[in-house]
């Protein structure tokens, strides 16, 4: 089972990467950034419906509804124009903004021990296990709610 884990998180950062490289083939970078940085949208999604005790509330639907209304404005006249010639890169970019954020919602140490070590035979060194520890860290205080 562990190691299936770090198959799932492989297959998703792999394919985010491939999705950038042929979308860019049909969009501007520019437009791909901005796109691609819809990652925090399904990330919260993901986590709200597939990690216990990670509900949405009212300040991160505001902040999915930040992220939604940026991809919006993107394609208003006179802030970007639509056109069919890049819409095949535009939705590659979503899709990779998507996978990005199952990435996310997925736990990043499964990606460090599993696909790094196990698959890959990197060695650990002192400063890959403080970086993890102290991003692990990061966001166990981020999202630390007290009891009542």
């Amino acid at each position: 089972m562990i190691f299936l884990h770090g198959i799932v998180a492989g297959i998703l950062f792999g394919s985010e990467f491939g999705l950038i490289f042929v979308g860019l083939q049909y969009t501007l970078a520019s437009r791909g950034y901005v796109l691609l940085y819809i990652a925090p949208f399904f990330a919260a999604l993901g986590a709200h419906f597939f990690l216990v005790d990670d509900r949405l509330n009212i300040w991160k639907a505001a902040g999915l509804l930040s992220a939604f209304c940026g991809v919006v404005v993107l394609f208003m006249k006179d802030v970007g124009s639509f056109s069919f010639e890049a819409l095949p890169g535009d939705v590659l970019f979503l899709i990779a903004g998507a996978a990005w954020g199952a990435t996310t919602v997925f736990t990043p140490v499964f990606g460090v021990l599993f696909s790094g070590i196990l698959i890959l035979g990197k060695t650990i060194s002192p400063n890959l296990v403080m970086a993890l520890i102290l991003v692990s860290l990061g966001m166990v205080l981020v999202n630390y709610q007290p009891r009542p």
